[in-house]
């Protein structure tokens, strides 16, 4: 739990730190930091990377650089399709809706699998994993549906952390939440970073 609790501060500066059209984090450690990220993952002790995913869709781009490297044995995301359900069930809307369009067209950068193609799951979480993942939240987090069920969001986020996590926040993570206030950003943009930040933390997307 202490590492949960510590990480949304992390993860807050990672999100400002990229821009967060890329990406955000959940907490670097200095044994990470040596080994660059390898030393381990979620896949099971020993296990080599898989070889890269096939995107969805016509052209996703160049793939994001990756500003920070991540202890790949720090999580093992929940499987994307039990992700795309807390998220509608978050906003009170069908997979369907359009909000979820972008999540749906990187959803094999984000982990799911497609057996009949050779694509097997990958449920590890990684930079390059958070930077897809927040650029596909981006529509959630704007959209009206999510402004609508977290009108207070900016002056209260324990509903959307309750809600979203299955349990009650921290005072230090309300608290760090609380920083994004002072980014001189329009409202709309720090509803969206403090949602983004909270749907991006290890209590909603890993086991």
């Amino acid at each position: 739990m202490a590492k949960r609790t510590h990480s949304i501060s992390e993860l807050l500066a990672g999100l400002l730190a990229v821009g967060l059209a890329s990406g955000c984090y959940t907490g670097v450690d200095a044994h990470s930091q040596q080994s660059g990220g390898d030393a381990g993952n979620g896949a099971g002790e020993g296990a080599e990377d898989p070889p890269p995913r096939v995107p969805s869709g016509d052209d996703q781009g160049e793939e994001p650089d990756e500003p920070f490297s991540v202890p790949s044995d720090e999580a093992r995301l929940l499987p994307f399709p039990v992700r795309m359900q807390n998220l509608a069930d978050l906003t009170g809307q069908q997979l369907d809706h359009p909000m979820f369009l972008e999540l749906q067209e990187l959803r094999f950068q984000l982990g799911d699998h497609d057996f009949a193609s050779g694509v097997a799951p990958d449920l590890r979480w990684s930079a390059e994993k958070m930077q897809y993942w927040v650029r596909g939240l981006r529509p959630v987090c704007s959209s009206a549906p999510m402004q609508e069920a977290f009108p207070d969001l900016l002056t209260d986020p324990r509903p959307l952390m309750r809600q979203a996590w299955g349990h009650e926040p921290a005072a230090e993570e309300v608290e760090a939440l609380a920083d994004l206030l002072t980014v001189e950003v329009p409202p709309e943009e720090q509803f969206m970073l403090t949602c983004a930040a909270i749907l991006t933390s290890l209590d909603f997307v890993s086991i």
